[in-house]
């Protein structure tokens, strides 16, 4: 297969080629041309029905003519865009609401050299045009960083499938989401927190970094070193259900009887044997009672059959 490299005379040459070819709106919907809108509308309907994908699946004709049939509706449905289609045909000012040209590609914009074969319906390589200034991309991280650049965009971005990089993501802010992925199949564990109005304070946040467990517990660890108190942070009183608290102590030094005598709203209140004195590290884990609890197992073939509130959660990993 030929790729197509493009400069802008052939890409109006190409451009012309392809309106041209390009089926009438009305014969897509069987319909003349003095058609009230009411006859638009059940053409429209009558063809989408027939073309649809849920009724043809894996019938790649007929998911050409549906998307025709959306382009054609799209353009007749609408008054103004009618009548410039009716005076100018395809070439009307403003385009399509779907493009104003296609390709059918592959083809490559920049260096020719960079793609020995298709890689993609869309090339972009680094450009060799010998009337152009070099390009540059001002600004510090990330912007500039990898001077020079085949694509740049100024607006945001949408990419309805996945995206596959070869070396480095980089961001100057924030890449929020759940979890990244390397092409051998790894998960690259992007950080899973919650960042919320803090429950004790007002005009705070508070942001946790979550383990990974069934339950949604958040968790202090330290040190307790001749005390016999351990004093939860202030915000746990709003966060934490502190009848599911739990203490894990680890002695140090020495093995010491130490126990958790009782544990209330505030604190973790320890004894020891004798009345030796305590050092120990410890871990506590409270399950957070702002949030619905996880059921962990649940019968279904995706995230969608999960019997709770979905809403709640980011689905790391989710398959």
């Amino acid at each position: 297969m030929r790729m197509q490299l493009f400069k802008e005379d052939r890409l109006n040459e190409c451009l012309g080629e392809y309106m041209s070819a390009k089926r009438d709106y009305y014969e897509i919907l069987g319909i003349q041309r003095n058609s009230s809108a009411s006859e638009i509308k059940n053409a429209f309907r009558s063809l989408a029905r027939k073309y649809h994908p849920d009724k043809n699946q894996g019938d790649a004709e007929s998911e050409i003519k549906f998307k025709e049939v959306q382009e054609a509706y799209a353009i007749l449905s609408d008054a103004n865009e009618k009548r410039k289609y009716d005076t100018y045909g395809h070439n009307r000012p403003g385009g399509s609401p779907f493009g104003s040209g296609g390709f059918e590609g592959p083809v490559v914009i920049g260096a020719p050299g960079s793609f020995p074969t298709p890689y993609a319906t869309l090339n972009l390589a680094p450009l060799v045009n010998i009337d152009s200034p070099p390009p540059f991309t001002p600004g510090g991280l990330p912007m500039g960083l990898s001077n020079p650049y085949s694509l740049c965009c100024s607006a945001n971005a949408a990419i309805m499938g996945n995206l596959d990089v070869n070396f480095n993501v980089q961001a100057g802010l924030m890449v929020s989401g759940a979890i990244v992925r390397d092409y051998s199949g790894n998960y690259l564990a992007a950080k899973k927190d919650f960042d919320i109005p803090h429950p004790t304070k007002d005009d705070w946040r508070l942001r946790h970094v979550a383990p990974e467990a069934p339950t949604a517990d958040v968790y202090i660890r330290g040190r307790v070193t001749n005390k016999t108190e351990i004093i939860f942070p202030t915000y746990w009183k709003g966060l934490v259900d502190w009848t599911t608290i739990t203490v894990n102590l680890t002695p140090i030094g020495a093995h010491q009887n130490v126990i958790v005598k009782r544990i209330d709203e505030e604190k973790v209140y320890l004894q020891a044997h004798g009345g030796m004195p305590i050092n120990c590290f410890y871990h506590i884990y409270g399950e957070r009672q702002d949030c619905e609890r996880n059921i962990a197992e649940y019968e279904g073939t995706s995230p969608e059959d999960y019997p709770g509130d979905n809403s709640q959660y980011l689905q790391s990993g989710k398959v």
